[in-house]
């Protein structure tokens, strides 16, 4: 009993000299940890870092404002025109484009458009999807290197067969060039289907090579994606050309004359020739006093 009441008594200097240090356990909360305010702020601090560096843009998000999760590697827009570039191969490239495409997102990043609105803007109905459609279709008829790149955003993505390229300059490089090997030049679009900024095209086009003047129909399809100003800034196409004969063709060109019938254009002149004048009868001159 003695050794207790010692024992309490060296314990209790301890006690106070702890005190003394002001050594105070925290009181334990029992308010839960917001993890989910914490997570929302982590992914708006990333958007608004990825919009300034222009890494990310508003179409990469979808949704209520949800992030857009993938498997394969965001690029800036610089860095992909870097890497698609004069210098790199084929192969390098379609590597590239494999990668930023894999899970069917495609490039992500584009810059922000400044340029007025291209009507009608996304997300497209049935109607206004076929109006982007047959737009496209006059235009490219026209075969206007500059009329059809203004259609495309200033750093659009192409996929064209083999050809990859990024950008306006490109664009309306490649079409020249395209152009200048095809006259008797006919093109329909069809819309095949469509979903929010996407629109999925069926084509057909005829020409005749000036290089050979042999005669060429392409069946192809075409996967395009808007920005929220209607530009298109992604394009994918796939196309195959088969060789036909000038009585195979089913299209015709703006450029070709129009056909004269000669047959016909005599027969309409003959039965001018022959057609009877109507006979005018003179008045007399009682008849011009009455009339007059």
């Amino acid at each position: 009993m003695t050794k207790r009441k010692e024992n309490a008594k060296e314990a209790k200097p301890a006690a106070t000299e702890k005190e003394a240090v002001g050594t105070v356990e925290p009181p334990q909360s029992s308010e839960p940890v917001p993890y989910a305010m914490i997570a929302l702020s982590l992914v708006a601090i990333i958007w608004i870092c990825g919009c300034s560096l222009h890494l990310l843009a508003p179409e990469d998000f979808c949704g209520a404002g949800m992030f857009c999760l993938r498997s394969s590697p965001v690029y800036s827009m610089s860095v992909l025109t870097e890497l698609m570039s004069k210098n790199s191969t084929m192969a390098e490239r379609s590597t590239l484009y494999t990668e930023i495409c894999q899970d069917n997102l495609g490039p992500l990043g584009f810059a922000r458009n400044i340029d007025a609105p291209r009507h009608p803007l996304p997300p497209f109905t049935q109607a206004t999807a076929l109006e982007k459609v047959k737009a496209a279709e006059a235009a490219w008829n026209k075969r206007d290197p500059a009329l059809v790149a203004g259609a495309y955003s200033s750093d659009s993505v192409w996929r064209n067969r083999g050809d990859l390229f990024i950008g306006r300059k490109s664009i309306e490089e490649f079409l020249t060039r395209k152009w200048a090997k095809e006259t008797n030049y006919k093109l329909v679009k069809n819309l095949w289907t469509w979903h929010d900024n996407r629109i999925a095209v069926r084509f057909t086009y005829e020409y005749q090579s000036v290089e050979t003047g042999q005669w060429y129909r392409c069946h192809g399809n075409e996967l395009w994606q808007f920005d929220s100003k209607g530009y298109m800034q992604h394009r994918d196409m796939s196309g195959n050309d088969i060789a036909i004969d000038e009585s195979q063709r089913l299209f015709k060109s703006s450029e070709e004359p129009a056909v004269v019938d000669e047959a016909a254009e005599a027969a309409a002149a003959f039965s001018a020739d022959t057609e009877e004048e109507p006979v005018v009868e003179e008045a007399t001159p009682e008849e011009e006093h009455e009339g007059g």
